[in-house]
């Protein structure tokens, strides 16, 4: 169950999705619950849809938190663990070059950004497109 605030978050969220096709935004400070949110939000798309959910997240700790969440809600879910390793053997190749401990923290951050907006992007456009669906 989530908390007021949390759930006026979910419901702005859910009705801003059926009225347009723009992306939106929740911002909230560390520890307000967003995880809680997202899972919910999955969950009222996944109740209009019964179309699988993608949640992306910038970082492996995000993907697995909000997976759990997810779980917590009483739904199934799964966690790509091909997409796991290949970031952990890509790591590996990357810290075995001759850059240091900075560098690769920079080079990992940059790419993890620059991923995260493309399959932000592709999410988006995904969502637009189930969302036309739902609208029609």
């Amino acid at each position: 169950m989530l908390r007021d605030y949390q759930q006026n978050a979910h419901d702005e969220v859910i009705e801003h999705l059926k009225k347009s096709l723009e992306p939106c935004l929740i911002e909230a400070p560390t520890g307000a619950g967003k995880s809680h949110i997202i899972a919910a939000i999955a969950k009222t798309l996944y109740g209009m849809s019964k179309k699988r959910i993608l949640c992306l997240a910038p970082s492996k700790e995000l993907v697995q938190q909000n997976h759990a969440k997810y779980l917590a809600t009483g739904n199934q879910a799964s966690l790509n663990r091909y997409i796991e390793e290949n970031i952990q053997e890509y790591l590996k190749k990357l810290s075995s070059l001759s850059y240091s401990t900075d560098t690769i923290d920079r080079i990992n951050k940059l790419t993890n950004i620059v991923g995260s907006i493309n399959n932000y992007i592709l999410h988006i456009n995904n969502l637009n497109n189930l969302l036309n669906k739902v609208k029609k």
